[in-house]
């Protein structure tokens, strides 16, 4: 059953509720809740990946945090949101702590404009095509955050839309903390959609890490650190 509370959508499944904010997006979860989470698994290249219990993961790029139904352990989920219209139904299906409505991006801003496609809905901090809302978010870095936290990480997902390589670009101090690193590359970036392979490959190759999966359907790079080879 699904429910409306006049700010987002509460699918029930077994007992167990998970909650989205846009009406059509109801459809992904026609083969289950878990099975959506598996199937983003699949898509970014990730689920062959050994996750142990209590593992952190964050996720750039949440939308309502779909991505942590995927795991089959109780892993250390981080999630960042910018669209504000997202944050309700994020904060519902998790962790509200670990939950933040703030952009990731190469510095720290106070204010910096973010993009959202009326239509789609498609967001991002570099400009998306169609009619869109430009509203005002802070943005943090990821060195900012992982220095807060000060623990190794064992992934980090970065799907924002065209803005992936600033996203990694405010990652340098602490490389070394994380093992795995997966990029949405795809045609997505600013209102020429343009892939952004090249500058997430050549930032990564500089700094110790390898491909070990690409998923071509959507051109999600997974990389290892080198010096977390076994």
């Amino acid at each position: 059953t699904i429910i409306y509370d006049s700010k987002k959508y509460v699918l029930n499944e077994n007992n167990f509720r998970w909650s989205f904010s846009y009406e059509k997006r109801g459809l992904w979860y026609l083969n289950g809740i878990k099975e959506r989470g598996k199937k983003l698994h699949r898509d970014y290249g990730v689920n062959e990946i050994e996750f142990n219990k209590d593992d952190i993961v964050i996720d750039v790029g949440a939308d309502v945090g779909d991505f942590k139904n995927g795991f089959d352990k109780e892993i250390d989920y981080h999630a960042f949101e910018a669209d504000p219209s997202l944050i309700d139904a994020l904060t519902f299906n998790c962790n509200e702590k670990n939950c933040y409505n703030i952009g990731i991006w190469e510095d720290e801003t106070k204010e910096i404009s973010f993009y959202i496609n009326k239509k789609n809905r498609k967001k991002s901090i570099t400009k998306v095509p169609g009619d869109v809302d430009e509203i005002k978010i802070k943005t943090t870095t990821l060195d900012n955050f992982i220095e807060k936290i000060d623990k190794k990480i064992k992934l980090i997902k970065i799907d924002t839309t065209g803005s992936e390589p600033e996203a990694l670009y405010g990652l340098s101090k602490f490389l070394s903390k994380i093992e795995y690193i997966v990029v949405d590359a795809c045609n997505e970036r600013g209102v020429m959609e343009t892939n952004t392979i090249y500058e997430c490959l050549n930032y990564m190759y500089k700094n110790n890490f390898h491909v070990v999966n690409f998923e071509i359907a959507r051109s999600c790079i997974l990389f290892q650190n080198k010096s977390k080879i076994n």
